[in-house]
């Protein structure tokens, strides 16, 4: 018998935690199957992400700036224009005239050359870094488009290459072409203009407000706070089109400022509203990701350094940690490297959780495990509910179970308080070194539906048996790069090979089982099982695509084999041609071709009428021929063995480079 159900909560890799105490789950990202009736089922759209994470692209270099870079749109949906200055437009909406476009002394920003990166295949960072040199001054603006958070970031940077100090004047303007409502605090309130426009002294950003009847949007900004004066003096036009932040700086010879703020426009409910936002950026007086090093932090006159978090709060292999990861997105939090307990979206107090002791945890899949505190990354409570507490680990693994009798000691300024599990909502640790880091010997991390992550080690684990639609097959995990379930429209398994291969398949009923890092066998109903991945995955990515890949330009990177097929249903084969000859007609005419001299075969775009069965090949000669295939299935060696597969699913194929033979 083949797996073909899953319980109701199979597809969650993180458990959600809303601010009432309620837990429900949230599945994890599923992708949309088409499984036909016939010889072949079309299989699986999946975009699958690499195993570690790539080499961002380099940046090109311009001289000749453009006035217009290029436009992007980031999650949120709203467009960002970056102009030859640095500044910003929103593009062909209508709604940003100038975003905060630089001025030094008096004189708008002129660079004399760039470094960008602009949206594009293999870029995960858009960004752009200006620079202009000016007698005694030379002025940059790095902007980074953070399409995920939906936010821009601005550093710019003066430094005094002159003999004796400096007064600089650095105004940010930005401009709309229709008047705002009103000014406020990221809490909401109206701006004080007593005696003039002014931030307060715990504001750390503003709200642009808009009239909600006309249509339009908000702005916000993050600027920054400082004890010494680093907050910006403000000023707006009467028609309330025009606003500037203004800064006075007083440089040394051979030294830097520089200046550092947020910009992002939402659709908020109110101006209220943006307190929900500005945790995405900064949180507890520290900034999330702000995307410069503690070198360049030091030179920053707007925010204390203390909001700039050391390379050493971030651990290298901190996005490893999955399913905490997936959980911290989840409530719109970020770890440091204090401890906090998360009570709700308003609700989180800072303390510290004595590492001294030991949890005893009792789980179907992994048994009786006792587990130091020193190796616990997040625990997640009872706080008031039924459901079982969640143990995350720093070294990925996540247990679920019923947990011997325990209590935490949770120091909270010189106070100390001991909690039990159901006094806790979630406790989130502090980052270390060691998170991320998977254990000796572990290969891979097996997800179960109940939550529980275990690694195991794969090399000594049993094949994995599965049923694909040309027949059964069977892989090892060392072989095996990922593996996830999916529900809709027809539940299955998506599998993801080493070499290249994306597959659908279903799985044995009978138990499985898995060598676990003590030697010991792990054994499970193959029902329960949900996802495998190798270590250092640092995201698992299975999403839907709105159309068919009909050629291998088509397939992302990331997960494009060198060589193999393409069929239908976006599935991809990293295989070679099993027969040596391939039969094609050419109208009345036959021809032979040598399967090993074959580079490329795809399909032409059709026209009314034309055979949908007719090839394009490129061989190794640099012919180009065409002609429909005489047999209605053709072989792959894929594996070790040859399947078949009928000519109307191939969409394309090429052939791996420096490849000799077919065979």
């Amino acid at each position: 018998m083949i797996v073909n159900h899953r319980p109701s909560k199979s597809l969650q890799l993180a458990e959600k935690i809303n601010p009432f105490g309620a837990v429900p789950l949230t599945p994890f990202r599923s992708i949309s199957a088409s499984i036909q009736a016939g010889a072949i089922a079309v299989l699986i759209s999946v975009a699958g992400m690499p195993i570690a994470q790539s080499q961002d692209v380099a940046p090109k270099k311009i001289v000749d700036i453009p006035d217009s870079l290029f436009q992007v749109q980031d999650q949120d949906g709203f467009f960002w224009q970056l102009t030859g200055n640095g500044a910003l437009t929103s593009g062909e909406t209508q709604y940003l005239q100038s975003g905060m476009n630089l001025l030094v002394d008096n004189a708008v920003f002129a660079p004399g050359e760039a470094l960008v990166r602009a949206p594009g295949e293999g870029v995960s960072k858009i960004d752009a870094v200006f620079t202009e040199t000016r007698k005694d001054l030379v002025i940059s603006r790095d902007v980074w488009i953070d399409t995920k958070r939906s936010g821009v970031r601005f550093f710019d940077s003066i430094k005094n290459t002159g003999a004796n100090p400096v007064d600089v004047v650095v105004v940010l303007r930005t401009t709309y072409p229709f008047g705002w409502q009103s000014l406020h605090d990221t809490g909401g309130d109206l701006l004080s203009s007593d005696p003039v426009l002014r931030l307060d002294e715990n504001d750390n950003g503003l709200t642009v407000h808009f009239s909600p009847a006309e249509g339009r949007h908000d702005t916000l900004f993050l600027t920054g706070t400082d004890a010494e004066g680093g907050e910006p003096a403000l000023q707006a036009s009467t028609n309330s089109r025009e606003l500037t932040f203004q800064y006075n700086l007083s440089i040394k010879a051979g030294e830097t400022a520089s200046l550092y703020h947020w910009m992002m426009q939402r659709n908020l409910q109110s101006p209220a509203s943006a307190a929900e936002v500005i945790p995405q950026f900064s949180q507890r007086n520290q900034l999330i990701n702000p995307g410069v090093s503690s070198l360049q932090a030091v030179s920053v006159v707007n925010f204390p350094r203390s909001a700039f978090p050391d390379e050493t709060a971030a651990p290298s292999r901190l996005r490893e940690l999955l399913a905490l990861n997936e959980l911290m997105d989840q409530i719109g939090w970020h770890r440091r490297r204090t401890d906090a307990h998360w009570l709700g979206q308003t609700n989180q107090i800072s303390g510290e959780l004595s590492r001294t002791g030991s949890l005893t945890i009792t789980g179907n899949e992994f048994g009786e495990r006792v587990v130091p505190l020193a190796q616990i990354a997040a625990i997640r409570g009872n706080s008031g509910n039924e459901m079982k507490p969640f143990l995350y680990l720093r070294n990925g693994e996540v247990l679920t179970g019923d947990l011997a009798e325990a209590k935490f000691d949770w120091k909270v300024g010189e106070s100390t308080k001991s909690l039990s599990i159901d006094e806790i909502q979630l406790l989130l640790l502090g980052t270390e070194v060691s998170d991320g880091a998977p254990p000796a010997k572990a290969t891979h991390f097996v997800k179960f539906s109940s939550g529980v992550i275990l690694a195991v080690d794969g090399s000594s684990s049993e094949p994995l048996d599965y049923t694909a639609s040309w027949g059964a097959g069977q892989i090892s995990l060392s072989d095996l790069v990922e593996l996830g379930y999916i529900s809709s429209p027809n539940p299955g398994f998506i599998l993801r090979t080493g070499a290249g291969s994306v597959f659908n398949a279903f799985l044995p009923m009978e138990s499985g089982s898995f060598k676990g890092l003590d030697g010991k066998t792990i054994e499970f109903p193959m029902v329960m099982l949900d996802a495998i991945w190798k270590t250092g995955a640092t995201s698992l990515e299975v999403s839907a695509r709105s159309g068919q890949w009909i050629e291998f330009a088509e397939i992302p990177k990331s997960i494009a084999p060198a060589g193999g097929f393409l069929l239908s249903g976006n599935t991809v084969l990293a295989g070679r041609f099993e027969d040596e000859m391939i039969a094609f007609n050419d109208g009345r005419a036959s021809l032979s071709v040598a399967t090993e001299n074959i580079v490329s075969l795809t399909r032409p775009g059709r026209d009314a009428g034309s055979d949908p069965l007719r090839f394009e090949i490129v061989l190794k000669s640099g012919d180009r021929i065409s002609g429909s295939p005489v047999s209605p299935l053709f072989g792959i060696a894929l594996d070790g063995k040859a399947i078949e597969i009928p000519v109307a699913y191939l969409q394309s194929y090429r052939a791996a480079p420096g490849e000799a033979k077919a065979k």
